[in-house]
């Protein structure tokens, strides 16, 4: 089982979650967000962009509904043992198999709390889950679990600490290699495997790349390119943002001469102009690198 947490710890985080169903009077809580389920139970899918919901009600029952890919899914990533399915076919309604559960869990028109502000429920399913649950007391509790996630504990701390050593790690190497005629593609690929060897997986978000014209844009774009001389690259940036001390370790960098570059640049209308003030960026450099947290254990 792919477990990252002791069944303790998920014991204590059910706790939790439960203690805050009953101080707000609710029987009940319908679980779309994906990042709750993980934290609630370990389920570790990308299959919330289909509906499925976990219902977590204050007796500390626990049931999944989900569709069949998931299944196996959940069986080997959770600790939730009753999984129902939904079949994804013309006139589905898993709303109202939702419904069903509830009732069988003697749950009707009781007090319910619904993640309403979610990636996995759409617009549209929110719409057929109210008409399914039109006799059933429902109100917003969003950030209930979002809210209890705030405070980690010392296994999530371990998986931070841990992460932040091998995104410097992934940094590094991006560093070493960033020199004129280097691909970016092969800069990437570096730092996803510096990442992999010390036993990390794939960020949350893309390793975001840029030099050039585009090396100020701040999301991930498909396309790769080759890195070109020195004055046509503009910014850095990385989660440990611009330390010089730190980044002026690795070699080549040439940042005093970057930085003095930059100061001659006053154009207000150039686009690559950085202030020269506490709040801007330091300093213009020739490429741009964003490492983002490598364990999502969190």
């Amino acid at each position: 089982m792919a477990l990252h947490f002791s069944k303790t710890e998920f014991q204590d985080r059910e706790k939790s979650v439960i203690y805050s169903l009953r101080e707000k009077n609710l029987d009940a809580l319908l679980i779309f967000r994906q990042e709750s389920m993980y934290w609630l139970t370990g389920y570790d899918t990308f299959g919330y962009v289909f509906f499925q919901c976990l219902v977590l009600t204050a007796r500390g029952e626990k049931i999944l509904l989900t569709r069949t890919p998931d299944l196996r899914q959940a069986q080997n990533t959770s600790i939730i043992k009753d999984i129902r399915i939904w079949i994804d076919k013309d006139g589905a309604s898993p709303s109202n198999e939702l419904k069903n559960i509830l009732y069988e869990l003697n749950l009707g028109k009781k007090n319910i709390g619904v993640e309403y502000e979610s990636y996995g429920l759409t617009g549209g399913n929110a719409l057929r889950l109210n008409q399914s649950l039109v006799d059933f007391s429902l109100q917003d509790e969003s950030f209930l679990i979002s809210k209890l996630r705030l405070v980690k504990s010392p296994s999530e701390l371990s998986y931070v600490r841990k992460a932040a050593h091998l995104a410097d790690k992934a940094l590094e190497k991006a560093w070493e290699l960033a020199h004129p005629g280097t691909d970016e593609s092969s800069i990437l690929a570096a730092m996803q495997g510096e990442v992999f060897a010390g036993g990390g997986d794939y960020p949350g978000n893309e390793f975001i790349i840029g030099s050039g014209e585009d090396a100020l844009l701040c999301r991930y774009f498909s396309g790769r390119k080759k890195l070109k001389d020195l004055e046509n690259f503009h910014k850095i940036d990385s989660n440990l943002w611009n330390d010089k001390n730190k980044i002026s370790k690795f070699k080549n960098t040439n940042l005093d001469k970057i930085l003095e570059q930059n100061k001659k640049k006053s154009d207000p209308n150039n686009p690559w102009h950085v202030p020269d003030n506490n709040n801007a960026c330091s300093g213009q450099t020739y490429v741009r690198f964003l490492v983002k947290s490598v364990y999502p254990f969190c």
